[in-house]
């Protein structure tokens, strides 16, 4: 035990401060994502006028970029020293990254259409790095600010709050900002059709990211100081260390790439959560690609966007609040199956009996309910699936892990450029053609049927292939800080 007076000049850490922290930083790297999730196709198609081919093909480049940045960033992560701390320094980092490149991923570039795309897609693929970083850093918040399994479980459903948050508030200030903006601007028909709207947003939304990340960092790195001079955990006195001076550790000590590798393809709890929260993701992700076009053309309100995302964003929060509530009475994988379970089925009450922009509000909004339960439990059960990978290879390789943990709303985004970027091309989707029956009722498919039979795969998946709980983490955490690889003797 450190000597008193060696711990005096460090404050104690407040568990509460990375609790929120982690909440606001995924509720602002929410509403910027949902920016570019719910409006970066339609800005292309209406805005930009390019073709919906060339859209298409501009997701599919980027998203395809997306999921080989996420080992590409765990490796950068596992490499590069930076001086504020192995994980910590990246919550700096990476959102000034993803702003930048963001706005310019809204730009009506004077150009031919293939230059004009290929800017496009460069700029969303460097985003990338950026996101890939950040994310895995927020995580790690969730792994270092505790290794024991109940409080990882209360980390996890702040991630949750955030995600609902993020809904609500960008329900209430997204589209109005763009609306306004851009009426103040172009005129005051244009609506979601300006550019200048889309930067206005996204410079708002980037400031308010930084400095939740800059919250979080500064919090994180007091607990894991704290924890190096309490001499409590070793992986925390690791971090710590490197956040005071690069790290002295020699790099021969890093496991090799085949290692690496091996502790992700042999983790089955680890393949599975991460394949089926990556199929939750392509129907989350198709969602929101739709709405634009589903409110405009589908249920003729264009403003009813605004009005979906924050009604489903209260109830989500809600719903996060009630999972924080009950977190402690179920397994986390129960938890997460009832929310996969809600949101099946209400894909399938949208396609029946979604007629009207309340309708769908509120189906969406038991949908968001569902979410919130999801939400709340992934990133512990991706926690424990990551310390059970360590404790199966003896090996620390979190930030890799974790990384790659990371890997799901890549696959979804991916996925969404098939089902809403080709999936336009297929139904015959034009910006400048006239709507016909059969291109509206490919809309509603592309928007619930095709989701709800992906869905199905997902849940097939979890059951058979996470077979981890609260009773064999404990164990595993008590033979982890045996070991002396980060865990907890609780």
């Amino acid at each position: 035990m450190a000597n008193p007076s060696e711990t005096k000049p460090i404050k104690a850490y407040s568990k509460y401060a990375i609790q929120y922290g982690v909440l606001l930083v995924v509720m602002c790297w929410g509403m910027v994502n949902t920016v570019q999730a719910t409006y970066w196709q339609y800005f292309m198609t209406n805005v930009a006028l390019i073709s919906t081919g060339t859209v298409a093909f501009v997701l599919l480049v980027g998203t395809t970029f997306d999921m080989f940045a996420v080992p590409i960033s765990g490796i950068m992560m596992e490499k590069i020293r930076l001086p504020w701390g192995k994980y910590p320094s990246w919550l700096i980092v990476g959102p000034i990254i993803v702003v930048v490149l963001f706005i310019f991923m809204f730009v009506k570039y004077p150009l031919s259409e293939a230059v004009a795309a290929t800017l496009l897609a460069s700029a969303y693929c460097l985003a990338c790095l950026g996101i890939n970083t950040m994310v895995t850093s927020c995580n790690m918040a969730v792994a270092l600010g505790s290794n024991d399994p109940k409080e990882r479980a209360v980390l996890s459903t702040k991630k949750g709050q955030g995600s609902a948050l993020n809904g609500l508030v960008f329900g209430v200030i997204g589209l109005p900002i763009i609306t306004f903006v851009n009426n103040s601007v172009y005129g005051a028909d244009t609506g979601q059709n300006g550019v200048i709207g889309y930067t206005a947003l996204l410079i708002v939304l980037g400031s308010l990211l930084f400095g939740a990340c800059f919250f979080l960092f500064i919090h994180l790195r007091k607990k894991l100081n704290y924890d190096m001079l309490q001499g409590v955990d070793k992986q925390a006195e690791l971090d710590a260390a490197e956040a005071r001076k690069l790290a002295e550790k020699k790099l021969d000590d890093k496991p090799s790439l085949w290692v690496m590798l091996k502790m992700v393809f042999t983790n089955l709890p680890l393949v599975s959560i991460i394949v089926t929260d990556g199929l939750r993701y392509i129907g989350r992700a198709s969602m929101l690609g739709m709405l634009p076009y589903f409110f405009r053309y589908v249920i003729g309100d264009p403003g009813g966007t605004s009005m979906f995302l924050a009604m489903s964003g209260a109830v989500a929060l809600g719903g996060a609040i009630f999972t924080e509530i009950i977190a402690h009475k179920f397994q986390k994988k129960t938890l997460y199956l009832a929310g996969y379970l809600t949101m099946l089925t209400c894909y399938l009450l949208m396609f029946f009996f979604a007629t009207s922009a309340m309708s769908f509000t509120v189906i969406g909004a038991i949908w968001y309910l569902g979410l919130a339960l999801v939400n709340s439990t992934q990133v512990g059960m991706y926690s424990d699936a990551v310390d059970y990978g360590v404790h199966k290879e003896k090996k620390d390789c979190r930030a890799w892990l974790m990384a790659i943990a990371g890997f799901p709303p890549k696959f979804g985004n991916w996925g969404r450029s098939f089902v809403t970027g080709f999936g336009l091309v297929a139904i015959g989707f034009s910006a400048t053609a006239e709507m016909t029956p059969a291109v509206l009722d490919g809309l509603r498919m592309l928007m619930t049927l095709l989701p709800a039979g992906i869905f199905v795969v997902g849940i097939i998946i979890l059951i058979f292939g996470f077979r981890l709980n609260d009773a064999k983490m404990k164990v595993i955490q008590s033979e982890l800080a045996e070991m002396n690889l980060g865990g907890s003797k609780k």
